[in-house]
């Protein structure tokens, strides 16, 4: 059994925190296509910031949450163990 005792806060809050952009990058562009073609342009006309503005925020909190998360894991890892994982050692093929 090998045991995961820390994560590296801001490599993992790094990389979740584009998957979430990503994520919602591509859930905001067809949506804001599909506002557009709707009618959905107000009297103010539409609102750029909130569809560019969305996924940024989007990233910015998950950055922070993620980095909390992790930070919370090396704490109670420290105290109470972290998650243990059975792993199988491969040979590689190609050399």
């Amino acid at each position: 059994m090998k045991e995961i005792k820390k994560i590296g806060v801001l490599a993992i809050a790094k990389i979740m925190a584009l998957l979430y952009l990503v994520g919602s990058a591509v859930i905001m562009v067809p949506y804001s296509l599909f506002v557009l073609t709707q009618g959905g342009v107000t009297k103010e006309g539409v609102r750029w910031w909130f569809f560019l503005g969305l996924p940024a925020f989007y990233y910015l909190i998950s950055f922070a949450v993620v980095a909390l998360g992790a930070m919370l894991y090396n704490f109670l890892s420290a105290r109470i163990g972290g998650i243990k994982m059975e792993l199988n050692e491969e040979e590689n093929a190609a050399g």
